[in-house]
């Protein structure tokens, strides 16, 4: 699912993300990388809700939390909320592929730094 995310066609991944979703939605995983793909596909709606189904079923996977931040600071516009998750994936990974520290201004909440769910 990645690689068609990340790779030459990403337009043929949400197709695939809904059908693997289909398939076998039960993995937090899956959920993740349907989120992305709705967020790609301009529904942010959609998106949320799959990455908190991703965050339900594995509350240890940092994507979902990163992913949030991505929809709170870039389609949604709240600065906050995009802290605060992003704070709570920084309590659990601290790669930071979209350099999202930054844009930020690089202080995630103090009370999602600790893990805490916004």
């Amino acid at each position: 699912m990645y690689v068609g995310l990340r790779g030459e066609h990403p337009d043929d991944a949400g197709a695939l993300a809904e059908k693997v979703a289909d398939r076998d939605g039960r993995t937090a995983a899956n959920q993740n990388n349907l989120g992305i793909a709705r967020l790609r596909a301009g529904d942010p709606a959609g998106a949320r809700k799959a990455f908190m189904t991703a965050i339900d079923r594995d509350p240890t996977l940092p994507g979902p939390y990163y992913n949030l931040a991505i929809l709170e600071k870039y389609y949604v516009f709240d600065d906050a909320a995009a802290r605060q998750w992003f704070g709570a994936y920084r309590s659990r990974a601290h790669d930071d592929p979209d350099s999202l520290f930054g844009a930020l201004g690089g202080t995630p909440s103090a009370a999602a730094e600790k893990g805490a769910r916004p």
